[in-house]
C-alpha cells in the first residue's frame, strides 16, 4: 500500500468556483488515489484532481488526524 496527498476541487462554491481541499489517501497507486478522491462527498465529480503526490507513511499518518473538511483548502 502506498500513501497519497490528493489535492481535489472542492464543491458548493457556485458555478464554474471551487476552492482546493486536500485528503491523505493509501492506495495501490496514483490513478487509484485519484478516483478515491473524486468519488469522496463535496467534491466536484466531473473534475479531475488538481494533484496527487506520493508521500511518506509519517506524513499521511500525521494529515489523517484531522479531517480534510476541518482542515481547510491546502
Amino acid at each position: 500500500m502506498k500513501y497519497y496527498r490528493v489535492i481535489a476541487h472542492r464543491a458548493h462554491q457556485g458555478t464554474k468556483r471551487s476552492i482546493p481541499i486536500t485528503f491523505y489517501i493509501a492506495a495501490e497507486n496514483a490513478c487509484h488515489a485519484s478516483a478515491i478522491a473524486r468519488n469522496m462527498p463535496g467534491i466536484k465529480h466531473h473534475r479531475s484532481v488538481m494533484s496527487c503526490v506520493p508521500i511518506s507513511s509519517k506524513e499521511y499518518y500525521e494529515g489523517r488526524k484531522i479531517s480534510a473538511y476541518h482542515r481547510g483548502g491546502t
